[in-house]
């Protein structure tokens, strides 16, 4: 009995640490070329998005910027309009896409400006 109730204890244990495991990447913005070419002033090199997807939300850190949390729906796609530090500054910006596909951007309707968020190795 001791041993069923061991094995049932360590199964819980596993299966819980298990779910809450989330889905986590890095990504970096790409400027989309029919941007304007204002938007190429823009310094992006050292800003890089941290993604972790539970399921339900999606986590996003924007470089040096707090972490928030944006709902995911049932198809992956999510929209959220978020500020981000760019440098000195900080851009009210939209991130959409999907998140399961991993396939984001963020558009800066001030400067028309759309970046692709492109999945680090």
């Amino acid at each position: 009995m001791r041993f069923s109730l061991v094995a049932v204890i360590a199964g819980v244990i596993t299966s819980t640490s298990t779910a809450a495991v989330a889905d986590s990447w890095r990504a970096k913005p790409v400027l989309e070329s029919h941007s304007p070419l204002l938007c190429r002033q823009a310094d992006v090199s050292k800003l890089f998005f941290a993604f972790a997807d539970n399921g339900s939300a999606l986590s996003v850190k924007a470089g040096e910027g707090d972490t928030f949390m944006v709902p995911v729906s049932a198809d992956g796609s999510i929209a959220r309009t978020i500020s981000i530090p760019v440098g000195q500054r900080t851009f009210t910006v939209d991130l959409t896409g999907n998140a399961r596909g991993r396939d984001l951007q963020v558009y800066n309707r001030d400067y028309a400006c759309l970046f692709k968020l492109q999945p680090l190795p």
